[in-house]
């Protein structure tokens, strides 16, 4: 479910929740930021078992930028947006046709969640031209006659500290690029995305870079993760069975989430209880959860196929599991749904609307439920 930025509107959005069935909603999504924490408090005073979850795409791209705001990143991020910044005045004064290499980089999935590290990786990548540019005879005569602080970017450029440590901050965030671009974020379920940082983690560990960088990363990414972030996340990696077995129980973020969740989602104590007995019963492989099949279907089955096949024995664990993984976390999936460039389609659907005396958005609620409902299947 996506909410915009007007006030007004959340008094439709309860009106839906009830129509819906508060019991049927667990979660909302948003893609407001800072702005949502007006609407996360009264729809949580109204329904307090309703997660309010932060868009997943939003999330990354926080987190990434996030990454860039490390001290000595940020200090490589100020120097190539500095080098940007001269060499873009440059060309646009220059009387010479010069070729814009430094765009020429550029991918989409970087721009969207990483602009900080999409800058850097073009300027990276465009190091032996610009030291070829800012030598040749027409930079000479330009930078005469600018007031632009020109000398301390070229000592940037021909020195050897920005692009050392350019090149290292290309490596530690190349990793978490190249892995977004291997899952579906428009149709990741939750426990997704927490994957995703701990595959990354181990590839950056793998090029060998020193353990301190790395665990900056992690600690930047424990104290962050629970702001930016759903506990829905964390309770979708401790129950999905394709990632079963890889120390949850010892993970704090994990953990906390898992605690958040159970207890906005069950009020009563006795049935929270039971839910950590029946967790502890998954982990152990007790009953059903430990047969072969079960075993052997972990990575090969649906997750909410598996909990449907073989939860029985943990009726309670069963019910969230499969609620919580068979939500999506991204709301760009309702969003292109309407938004789509098929421009007399969409003019055509509210043309019909309007003849049949209907609401308009109750057929792009319909619309979106039907498309969601038809890529779990």
């Amino acid at each position: 479910m996506m909410v915009v930025s007007d006030g007004g509107l959340i008094i439709t959005l309860a009106d839906v929740i009830l129509e819906a069935g508060p019991t049927n909603v667990l979660q909302v999504i948003t893609h407001l930021g800072h702005f949502s924490r007006g609407f996360e408090s009264i729809t949580e005073a109204r329904f307090p078992h309703i997660f309010w979850s932060h868009c997943t795409s939003h999330s990354i791209n926080l987190l990434m930028e996030e990454i860039a705001e490390l001290d000595w990143m940020k200090a490589v991020v100020s120097c190539a947006r500095g080098i940007d910044q001269l060499i873009s005045t440059y060309r646009r004064s220059s009387s010479c046709l010069v070729i814009d290499t430094t765009k020429e980089s550029s991918d989409p999935l970087s721009l969207k969640f990483a602009p900080s590290y999409a800058l850097v990786k073009r300027i990276f990548e465009t190091k032996q031209a610009l030291q070829e540019e800012v030598v040749g005879e027409e930079w000479k005569r330009w930078k005469l006659t600018t007031p632009e602080d020109v000398s301390s970017i070229e000592a940037v450029i021909f020195g050897d500290d920005f692009w050392g440590r350019a090149h290292l901050m290309l490596q530690l965030c190349e990793p978490f690029m190249r892995l977004l671009a291997t899952f579906d974020i428009k149709k990741s379920i939750m426990g997704d995305v927490y994957y995703w940082w701990v595959q990354s983690l181990e590839a950056v560990r793998s090029r060998g870079i020193d353990e301190v960088t790395v665990n900056q990363l992690e600690l930047l990414a424990e104290n962050r993760w629970d702001v930016l972030f759903s506990p829905l996340h964390a309770a979708g990696y401790i129950l999905n069975p394709r990632y079963f077995g890889r120390g949850q129980s010892k993970k704090k973020t994990l953990m906390r989430g898992w605690k958040a969740t159970v207890e906005r989602y069950e009020s009563d104590s006795a049935t929270r209880l039971l839910l950590r007995e029946q967790l502890s019963a998954y982990w152990r492989l007790q009953g059903s959860l430990g047969e072969a099949d079960a075993m052997e279907c972990r990575d090969k089955m649906d997750p909410v196929a598996w909990w449907e096949n073989f939860g029985f024995e943990t009726p309670n664990l069963q019910t969230l599991a499969i609620k919580i993984l068979s939500q999506v976390s991204c709301v760009e999936v309702c969003r292109e749904s309407w938004q789509c460039d098929n421009l007399p389609c969409r003019e055509a659907i509210k043309r019909s609307a309007v003849e049949r005396g209907e609401d308009i958005e109750d057929l792009v609620f319909v619309r979106n439920n039907l498309r969601l409902q038809s890529q779990k299947l």
